[in-house]
């Protein structure tokens, strides 16, 4: 998979990888790839800037987790933490 995030560039791949795995009639790549690349194109049109609410090496002591979305922080004991959803 390619390291950006670009539509265009993510279309190619996926849609290279699905047509080598797939048999897909020659008139219907086209639909395919307009349709991968609509997709992909709205959802980083809506897709905002990630930045952690806490450092990451801060986010894990020996009393608790911190929850890199909002710096929550979730008791843990052993291997199971409360307040954690999957």
């Amino acid at each position: 998979m390619p390291e950006t995030t670009e539509p265009l560039t993510l279309t190619a791949a996926l849609v290279s990888a699905y047509v080598a795995l797939n048999k897909v009639p020659a008139n219907e790549v086209e639909r395919l790839l307009r349709a991968v690349h609509h997709a992909l194109s709205a959802l980083a049109a809506d897709e905002p800037e990630l930045k952690p609410a806490v450092a990451i090496k801060a986010s894990a002591t020996n009393d608790y987790l911190v929850r890199l979305e909002d710096a929550k922080r979730l008791k843990c004991s052993n291997t199971i933490c409360v307040g954690v959803t999957a």
